[in-house]
């Protein structure tokens, strides 16, 4: 009786000798990974796990595992498009490790960057008794992977909003008599009334009553705000002024009451600007 002989191993290649590359921002981790099935039947590649190291360690730790449903044939090389979901408050950095593929290794470095989301709630905040406006809470959300500092105090101008439909009107009513292009006729209004959009009132002034804070990555934290302005105010105008703070902004809409000026509340100090 003949003896049969044992079939070749299927065996698994990851190509490249310099280790893997993998890039990470927000929350998922990317990558490329070429392979070659050098065995003589066909392969299916169904898992592969990646292996980090965190920062101060010497062990690696699973980072992330996914399914694969890929067929090579004997012979046949591929290039495997690999993603992984991870922790988006994970902090940045370079991270070696390695990537296991059907039993095979390879090294990698994963580089994950630096994520800067701040997410306010509410983003604006309406105001209609200057006088002596009430306390407002605004709630502050660390959505990033890096620690973000809200300064004391904020100091930032203040705009008067002004009407312009009606210019607006005479003008496209003026460039279709003319039979003007309808773009020339837009640029044309905006190069006349953008800087007319809004007029200076002065200047807003809000103070963290809690004073500077800094939040960690996923931190939320309440904060009480006392808002004071430098001019006093028109009745019956809507007057906007705009905090930028790192990726959003925080609105202020001032209302005064259509009865008359309205006087800014008197400060309680002098109040220093800082972020």
């Amino acid at each position: 009786m003949k003896k049969e002989e044992p079939a070749a191993p299927v065996t698994l290649e990851l190509l490249g000798d310099a280790p893997l590359a993998l890039a990470g921002e927000g929350k998922t981790l990317r990558g490329y990974v070429r392979v070659n099935n050098s065995g003589s039947e066909t392969l299916n590649l169904r898992e592969v796990i990646l292996r980090l190291q965190a920062p101060g360690s010497e062990r690696l730790s699973v980072f992330g595992q996914n399914a694969l449903a890929l067929a090579l044939q004997p012979g046949q090389t591929a290039r495997v498009k690999l993603s992984f979901d991870y922790d988006p408050l994970t902090p940045p950095g370079e991270y070696p490790g390695e990537l296991t593929l059907n039993g095979s290794t390879h090294k990698v470095l994963a580089y994950l960057a630096e994520v800067v989301r701040l997410v306010i709630t509410p983003s604006t905040i309406v105001i209609d008794q200057v006088i002596d406006p009430a306390p407002r809470r605004v709630v502050f959300s660390n959505e990033g992977n890096v620690p973000l500092t809200i300064g004391a105090s904020m100091h930032f101008p203040l705009g008067k909003e002004l009407l312009l439909r009606r210019g607006g009107s005479v003008t496209l009513a003026a460039a279709g008599e003319r039979g003007a292009a309808l773009d020339k006729v837009l640029a044309q209004f905006a190069r006349e009334e953008s800087k007319t959009v809004f007029s200076d009132a002065g200047a807003v002034v809000v103070r963290f009553t809690a004073g500077r804070f800094t939040l960690q990555p996923g931190e939320v934290k309440a904060a009480e705000l006392e808002i004071q302005v430098s001019e006093k105010l028109e009745g019956g105008a809507r007057y906007i002024a705009r905090a930028p703070l790192y990726t959003s902004d925080l609105e202020f809409i001032f209302v005064p009451p259509a009865d008359g000026p309205v006087k800014p509340p008197k400060p309680r100090g002098k109040l220093v600007a800082s972020q």
